[in-house]
């Protein structure tokens, strides 16, 4: 399991910089709202036709408010393989 930088400053952020085990930890226990959200109908999506997808996304919920490029890529049985970048430096630019 690995998480970079980014995922743990969004995840994390009164304590980005510490070591956090999040083994066994659903995305809902980080993000409560998740399930409401675009970006949940894009992993829901992915897990059925098992087609890997990659979109720019604004994350507004549980306390973000960014831009990032996301890839998500079925993994296994049940699971996902989620890879994002910050782009909300492009986007204000924009």
């Amino acid at each position: 399991l690995f998480i970079n930088q980014t995922a743990l400053r969004d995840t994390f952020r009164a304590a980005p910089d510490q070591l956090h085990d999040v083994t066994g930890q659903l995305l809902t226990h980080y993000f409560p709202t998740i399930r409401q959200s675009a970006v949940w109908a894009t992993y829901a999506d992915v897990l059925t036709t098992r087609q890997p997808c990659q979109h720019d996304v604004h994350i507004a919920f549980d306390g973000n408010d960014v831009w990032v490029r996301q890839s998500v890529v079925p993994l296994g049985d049940d699971g996902l393989l989620l890879n994002y970048v910050d782009i909300s430096d492009e986007q204000r630019k924009v």
